[in-house]
C-alpha cells in the first residue's frame, strides 16, 4: 500500500496503513484509484499528497470470439422402417476430429462491491447475461448393424453434421485473483441442423439384400449447454479464455430415401481458446 508524497520538489512514496504521522493521514492503494491532491501541514512545512480513490467497479459489454476441436457424439439407433431400428457403432467417437466457433457478446455486472484485479481473492464477483452463437461441423462414421444386432454388420455409414444455434446464456464468476477469473456458464437456445447421411451395404449387408440408404435433411431443434473456464485479463481492455464447453442437441432430424424419419441425439464436447475485448 503506498503514497505518493511531495515535499520539496521530490516525489516520495510511504508504505503505510491508515497511519497518521505529524497530521498527515495515508490512506490505502489500490491500482484503480482516481488521483487527487490534499495539502497537510507536517513539521512547518506544507506537504502536497497525491491520494488515489477507490473506484467502484461500473458494469461494461465485451465482445468474445473463441475457436477450438470439439467431439459430436450421437444416439446409436436409427429407424430404417417402421419396425427395424439398426444400431451406428461410431468409429471417431469422443475424438476431437470436428471443429467450433463462437461469437458473442456480455453485459457484466459486477457484484458485492467487487474489484477488478483485486489482491484478495474475491468470490462471486460478476454475473453475465450472453447472447452467443456457436457453429459445429464434423464428420461421423462407422458399421451400421442389423437390427440393433451387436455382431452382425451390414453397412458402412457416414454422417455429416453441420449445427448453427443461437444461445442465450448466463455466466458466473465463480472467483478471481487479480489478473485470473474462474468462472461457469450455462444456456438454451434454438440449433439449426443439416445431416447428410449415408450407408453402404457391405458384404454381409450384400448377402442379405440390403440397400444403399441415403438422407440429407434439415431441422430446427431445442439445444442447451454448460461450460466451465478460466480468464486472464491482459489488460483493462483484453483478455483470454480457455473453456471447456458441452452442447446437446435433442431429436434431431433424419429422413430421406431409403430411410424413414428418425430423431437422433447429437451432443458435442469442446475445448476452446477465445479472446475477450471489453467494448465500452
Amino acid at each position: 500500500m503506498y503514497k505518493k508524497v511531495l515535499m520539496s520538489g521530490a516525489i516520495i512514496s510511504i508504505a503505510t496503513t491508515s497511519a497518521m504521522a505529524g497530521g498527515m493521514v495515508f490512506d490505502d492503494y489500490t491500482p484503480e484509484r482516481e488521483e487527487r491532491k490534499e495539502r497537510h501541514v507536517y513539521k512547518n512545512e506544507v506537504v502536497e499528497i497525491e491520494v488515489e480513490e477507490e473506484e467502484e467497479a461500473e458494469n461494461y459489454w465485451e465482445l468474445m470470439i473463441f475457436g477450438g476441436a470439439a467431439t459430436m457424439d450421437i444416439d446409436p439407433t436409427i429407424r430404417v422402417t417402421p419396425s427395424e431400428t439398426n444400431r451406428l457403432s461410431q468409429e471417431n467417437g469422443s475424438q476431437l476430429d470436428s471443429w467450433t466457433a463462437q461469437l458473442g457478446v456480455g453485459y457484466v455486472i459486477p457484484l458485492f462491491d467487487s474489484e477488478r484485479f483485486s489482491d484478495e481473492i474475491q468470490w462471486l464477483p460478476a454475473i453475465e447475461p450472453q447472447i452467443n452463437v456457436y457453429y459445429l461441423s464434423g464428420d461421423n462414421k462407422g458399421d451400421v448393424y442389423f437390427d440393433s444386432s451387436n455382431d452382425f454388420d451390414v453397412a458402412d455409414y457416414k454422417m455429416r453434421i453441420d449445427s448453427t444455434r443461437l444461445m442465450f446464456d448466463l455466466g458466473v464468476t465463480l472467483a478471481s485473483y487479480r489478473n485470473f477469473s474462474v468462472y461457469g456458464l450455462a444456456g438454451i437456445g434454438p440449433s439449426w441442423n443439416d445431416i447428410d447421411y449415408s450407408a453402404t451395404p457391405n458384404a454381409n449387408g450384400e448377402d442379405c439384400g440390403v440397400g444403399h440408404v441415403s438422407a440429407d435433411s434439415n431441422s430446427t431443434n431445442f439445444a442447451y449447454e454448460f461450460a466451465a473456464g478460466i480468464t486472464y485479463d491482459l489488460n483493462d481492455d483484453f483478455g483470454v479464455s480457455l473453456q471447456y464447453l458441452f452442447a446437446g442437441f435433442s431429436d434431431v432430424e433424419v429422413e430421406d430415401s431409403g430411410l424413414k424419419s428418425s430423431d437422433i441425439d447429437l451432443h458435442s464436447n469442446s475445448i476452446m481458446l477465445g479472446l475477450r475485448w471489453d467494448v465500452f
